[in-house]
């Protein structure tokens, strides 16, 4: 079913409005919009970065993939991009050498890639940074200093802010 124009006018309306309140939000406190504009910041810096200097200073011919190399492996803290970077080379390297001895016992091109591959995608990077998930919120603060067994913030903005 197709709406009419008035219906697809009021949904174009209401995210319009939604996406206004969510920019709002990211601008005036802390919260998960703040949260995602910083993350989709870090991940746009680290795409530009990656193609200047695989581009510019490098010259390598594809550097096309240096900026969804850096997108894909922005984390929310440096620690957590740095630590997903080695993770990636160290299974990179161990799946060359899985794959080389597979080919060499084997003969066979096709088993050489079929034997490291799920063991490799099964521990990468992806399955061990996947980021936990929050406590339920408890009152109306979005500070990371909450415990999760408490009920209220254990030293936000909002608290110092009062005193």
């Amino acid at each position: 079913m197709i709406p009419s124009a008035r219906e697809a006018w009021h949904r174009v309306h209401g995210e319009a409005g939604a996406v206004g309140r969510s920019v709002r939000s990211a601008l005036t406190g802390p919260g998960p919009e703040r949260d995602l504009a910083v993350q989709s910041l870090k991940a746009a810096g680290a795409a530009i970065l990656a193609w200047a200097v695989a581009g510019w200073w490098w010259q390598a011919p594809l550097a096309l993939m240096a900026p969804w190399t850096a997108v894909a492996l922005v984390q929310s803290t440096v620690y957590r991009s740095v630590r997903t970077g080695v993770q990636q080379v160290v299974l990179i390297a161990a799946g060359t050498v899985l794959a080389a001895a597979a080919a060499g016992l084997t003969g066979n091109t096709m088993a050489a890639m079929s034997c490291p591959s799920p063991s490799c995608s099964a521990t990468g990077p992806a399955s061990a940074t996947r980021a936990p998930t929050p406590p339920p919120r408890r009152s109306s603060c979005w500070c990371t200093a909450r415990t999760p067994a408490s009920t209220s913030c254990t030293g936000c903005w909002r608290r110092s802010s009062a005193r």
